[in-house]
């Protein structure tokens, strides 16, 4: 089928079409008879498949559930999509281009549109991801634009006329909504999935009090592994385990080359499936994560490897997750990576395992897939009050 249509049909309405196709949206999805209807607003792919690829499949499928347990009948749509019969629902809950066009014609008074922030608010973000691209061509002659994580859509309507915006991740989050927004601000924890129990990991291996593991996705200058690399590659008695889908930016990776795969302190793993024995290698090899983010939303990747393999994170303050040990960045400079690396290096080793454990507890209370459910909830209940 698909390659009839890309055989008769022009490009573009080519790539429109399998857009549609796959991100069709949804009705009533749990077949319900209520009379409120809510319409969410985020990603449809959870709801037509299952997956530990990222937490944003259980995030939007355990609101739409939540809903359903309120009384709601359930619509789903594209977040970058425009649905335009918007009287029939009583909430619309998510983020993107529907709500917008809902601002720009407000259909009803009596609809409660409540905004879910996966990140720091897109301005904050956008200057502190355009820094960090400035930063580094004017250090390293490279520029880097797509190791950015840019947000085009500003969506300025929704962020401050809406009825309660839910901000994933601390209180370093919601701090960023604060000048812009005069409504309620509910921080929830970010979720992570916890596929074992750090306890059964493994012992750590002996060199593990000298490596770090930076675990991450898209946007590896905004997540910091330029520094990462630079850093590490000027000290070779320290270890670096990269784990993350690196090849989809290949700017980074050809300018990047030899810290990556020639650099015999710095191991590339590409992208790391947490369910694999290499997961666990990478847990037991290493005490520590180091993630220099300028600009996160919970960091549910940060959380994983706490979650499932006891560690202690060097990171900055915008990953925006709490544990009870941690060594914080201060400045996005190799400097400032030295510095927080240097602290991290001057715990007493017969501490490591227990402030890793420590952390590992801490995460499993606090950002258990159970505690985000029952949080969002409470926060859907108070807000639609």
């Amino acid at each position: 089928m698909k390659s009839i249509i890309k055989k008769y049909l022009p490009s573009f309405l080519v790539s429109y079409l399998i857009k549609y196709i796959k991100n069709k949206p949804v009705e009533n999805f749990f077949k319900k008879k209520y009379k409120n209807k809510v319409l969410i607003s985020y990603v449809v792919e959870p709801f037509n498949k299952s997956s530990l690829s990222h937490t944003v499949f259980f995030e939007a499928m355990t609101a739409a559930e939540i809903f359903d347990e309120l009384g709601y009948q359930v619509d789903v749509i594209q977040y970058d999509m425009i649905k335009k019969n918007l009287e029939k629902y009583d909430v619309i809950f998510g983020f993107g281009e529907t709500i917008e066009y809902f601002y720009s014609h407000k259909y009803s008074n009596n609809t409660k549109v409540i905004i879910y922030s996966t990140g720091m608010h897109q301005f904050f973000q956008n200057v502190k991801t355009l820094q960090r691209v400035k930063e580094l061509q004017k250090e390293k002659s490279a520029w880097l634009i797509n190791s950015a994580r840019l947000t085009d859509f500003s969506w300025f309507r929704q962020i401050v006329l809406s009825d309660a915006v839910i901000t994933l991740g601390n209180m370093e989050v919601k701090k960023t909504f604060e000048p812009f927004y005069m409504g309620e601000l509910y921080p929830l924890n970010a979720p992570f999935y916890k596929i074992r129990d750090y306890q059964e990991v493994g012992e750590k291996s002996p060199n593990a009090h000298l490596s770090y593991v930076w675990f991450g996705s898209s946007g590896l200058v905004h997540k910091g592994l330029d520094l990462c690399l630079d850093f590490f590659k000027q000290n070779p008695d320290l270890i670096l385990h990269v784990c993350g889908p690196i090849e989809n930016e290949p700017d980074f990776v050809s300018r990047y080359h030899d810290e990556l795969f020639n650099t015999k302190n710095i191991y590339n793993h590409g992208f790391v499936d947490i369910n694999s024995e290499k997961f666990n290698e990478i847990l037991r090899s290493s005490y520590f994560a180091i993630f220099p983010s300028c600009s996160e939303g919970g960091s549910p990747s940060l959380l994983t490897v706490i979650g499932n393999g006891a560690m202690i994170p060097v990171m900055t303050k915008a990953a925006s997750i709490d544990v009870p040990n941690a060594c914080y960045i201060e400045k996005l400079t190799i400097a400032g990576i030295e510095c927080a690396v240097n602290e991290s290096q001057n715990i007493i080793q017969e501490k490591l395992f227990k402030k890793a454990q420590e952390n590992a507890e801490f995460v499993i209370n606090n950002n258990s897939l159970e505690n985000y459910r029952k949080n969002l909830k409470e926060i859907l209940e108070q807000s639609l009050i």
